[in-house]
């Protein structure tokens, strides 16, 4: 039992790990694109990775038999045991900068199983050498080929200087330094043990390797280093193949020299000392340096060495997992008579241990839900058929008050989230947009003419991630679209000539249609009390005033009865919080604010709010099955109120949530339903002529 507790403790803390990387390793702008790129990736490719890795550990594992032994090592493990350690050192080779994470290997044989430190050390020092001779092997063969075919490959050439740079300084530090810089330590006397540990250990570790070149082993090592070698860029030339020919066909179809050349500066960039989680950030640095020195285009470069870097650190820890269980369910300790398991402390350590690995993973997961979904919802099915008497009472209601106008909203009932209209009092509905990307945010111009909307950046891109979207324009009568700002998000209108929108999730701009002019009107921790960065949703400017509105963290603006609060800055630096939850708007007029609160019949509820005294009182919960309420937006004329509500589910582009309307200052019963479909419809806007 404390076996598999310790086993699942770390395989939690591994999950953690690889959660944080998926969802937070890149900016909210390229995530999605990523998010993509790993969906389509070819699985056979993969497989191939796969097999391939497990023959690499396979013949790493031969090799530290080869070289343990031939130091002279009395307590060689068995080759599954090795071959356990040897999965455990792959899997943590890349956690730590400059590969110190290869030291798993040393202290799982030493501590473990009793191989001597100097052993552990001179087989892996010596394994870490044969595998540069043999990166330098491969690369000048390499350029040997491509010369005979007369194609030229100088930076190739300049890749295989530098390895054969790193081999040079090994091979002498072996050879020259080691043996002399044992001799020097062995001629001091030391009192502190300390420094004896040190003489001694140098001593051992280069009889160790004395003794390994007298076994006459190396020719052995250097023809399974070069197999590794060859296995492993095989098997990553697979996956980078795997990962970008959907995505990137010019990387894909680039000529092999190539993608090898940028796959081996990958892993010397890897290599690099730099303060980096299992080398993300270094290993696609020096990969894309590669490929855009080659001439290929560096954010293509960047997703595609990305993507391989998750899916290869995937397979390497479950390999990894699958090997540390191995060694956890089936070593058996020497000595017998003492039973550290079941010491106090022991069960302790492991207790503690599983619980740390069950909470990262857990914090990781709800870290990850919070991204919102990865995959578009369900086109759903109309459910109007059952329900025509009913959108037609409520249209029958709107014609005898003489209504006439009409409402968007984002639906996906047509494959995707596309901007739908229905013209009121007839209800019919028809497609503004057809793009094959989301298209959500829809806010009608004062004058009815034009539309202003967000459209993702890829097929699909969760609302919560607010950066990877561009704001567009629409004439309603011309059909044109015209892109106002790219990585902008939650568009409205501000007067007939001015739009506004978020920027990069932090800072609210406005955009004159007349002069083409940017103005930034608020962006935490300028002029203001906000700190800088705070992440800001559903904004709102005054079309008088200027006063904005906006939601964002409540610790940000001294709110603490939840998580979202809303705040109201007046042009100058206060920002007052207003109220716990979200989507505070300014009514067309500018005379009241509507706000999404805690509350009423499925935990939300609308808000009427006072602008100057900043008093909330309850105006809308709506009876009946869809009570969890939001988007409210009232009309030009302030007589209706268009919005959106869900049965209880939350998720705002994926939930079945309807649209409805409803009479300001009408009884809560009669907002009726204007839609009918199980798909999901969000973010609702009204105009009335």
């Amino acid at each position: 039992m404390l076996k598999l507790a310790l086993a699942a403790g770390v395989s939690a803390l591994i999950l953690s790990l690889m959660l944080k990387l998926v969802g937070t390793s890149v900016d909210d702008a390229t995530r999605p694109s990523l998010l993509q790129l790993l969906k389509n990736t070819v699985l056979l490719g993969v497989a191939g990775y796969f097999v391939l890795n497990f023959i690499g550990l396979i013949l790493r594992t031969f090799r530290y038999h080869i070289l343990i032994k031939a130091s002279g090592e009395e307590n060689t493990p068995t080759l599954l045991h090795l071959g356990a350690v040897t999965g455990v050192r792959n899997m943590m080779v890349d956690l730590l900068p400059a590969r110190i994470g290869e030291l798993i290997y040393v202290a799982l044989l030493n501590r473990g199983y009793q191989v001597s430190a100097s052993n552990c050390l001179s087989s892996l020092s010596i394994a870490v050498v044969f595998d540069f001779i043999a990166l330098g092997t491969i690369i000048l063969l390499s350029g040997l080929i491509l010369a005979i075919y007369g194609a030229n490959a100088l930076w190739l050439w300049s890749t295989f200087l530098a390895v054969f740079i790193l081999v040079s300084i090994a091979v002498v530090g072996f050879t020259v330094i080691l043996p002399k810089f044992s001799v020097l330590l062995s001629n001091c006397q030391f009192n502190n043990s300390i420094l004896k540990g040190i003489q001694t250990l140098t001593a051992q570790l280069d009889q160790s390797v004395e003794s390994c070149r007298k076994a006459g082993v190396f020719t052995s090592v250097f023809v399974l280093s070069v197999a590794i070698r060859s296995v492993k860029y095989g098997g990553l030339f697979l996956l980078f193949l795997a990962v970008a020919s959907p995505a990137f066909p010019e990387l894909s179809e680039a000529s092999w020299e190539k993608i090898l050349g940028a796959l081996v500066g990958a892993e010397i960039s890897a290599s690099l000392p730099v303060p980096t989680l299992m080398s993300f950030g270094t290993y696609e640095a020096g990969g894309t340096l590669a490929f855009s020195a080659l001439g290929f285009s560096e954010a293509d470069s960047f997703l595609s060495l990305l993507g391989v870097h998750i899916w290869s650190q995937s397979i390497d820890y479950g390999l990894g997992l699958i090997c540390f269980l191995i060694i956890i369910l089936l070593f058996r300790s020497k000595n017998k008579s003492s039973s550290p398991l079941r010491s106090k402390a022991l069960i302790a350590s492991v207790g503690l241990f599983f619980l740390i690995g069950c909470f990262l993973f857990a914090l990781q997961y709800r870290s990850n839900l919070k991204l919102g979904s990865s995959n578009a919802p369900p086109i759903g099915h109309s459910t109007l058929e059952e329900n025509t008497q009913q959108l037609q009472t409520g249209l029958n209601g709107l014609s005898k008050n003489n209504v006439t106008g009409f409402v968007v909203w984002s639906s996906n009932r047509f494959g995707n989230h596309d901007i739908l209209r229905m013209d009121l009092p007839s209800g019919e509905i028809q497609q503004v947009t057809t793009h094959p990307h989301t298209e959500t945010w829809a806010r009608i111009s004062p004058d009815g003419a034009q539309l202003v909307f967000a459209r993702s950046r890829e097929p699909w891109v969760s609302q919560r991630n607010s950066v990877a979207w561009d704001v567009y324009i629409k004439d309603l009568k011309t059909n044109d679209e015209t892109l106002i700002s790219e990585n902008a998000s939650y568009p409205f209108w501000v007067k007939p000539n001015t739009i506004g929108f978020l920027q990069s999730g932090t800072s609210i701009q406005q955009y004159d249609l007349s002069t083409g002019e940017f103005l930034t009107t608020f962006q935490p921790g300028v002029n203001n009390s906000v700190p800088e960065g705070a992440p800001l949703s559903s904004p709102d400017i005054h079309p008088v005033t200027n006063e904005t509105v906006f939601t964002t963290r409540q610790s940000a603006i001294n709110l603490n009865t939840g998580f979202w609060g809303t705040g109201l800055w007046d042009g100058v630096q206060e920002v007052q919080g207003v109220l716990d939850g979200c989507e505070l708007n300014w009514s067309g007029d500018g005379s009241k604010l509507y706000q999404v609160g805690h509350g009423g019949r499925q935990k939300t509820m609308f808000y009427q709010i006072d602008p100057a005294t900043l008093v909330a009182e309850p105006l809308l919960d709506l009876p009946g099955e869809f009570s969890h309420e939001y988007w409210p937006e009232d009309s030009n004329d302030g007589r209706y109120l268009v919005f959106g509500a869900s049965r209880g589910d939350h998720e705002h582009d994926t939930a079945d949530y309807e649209i409805f309307l409803w009479e300001i200052g009408q009884p809560e019963a009669d907002a009726f339903r204007l839609t009918f479909h199980s798909g999901n419809d969000n973010w609702p806007d009204i105009f009335i002529q």
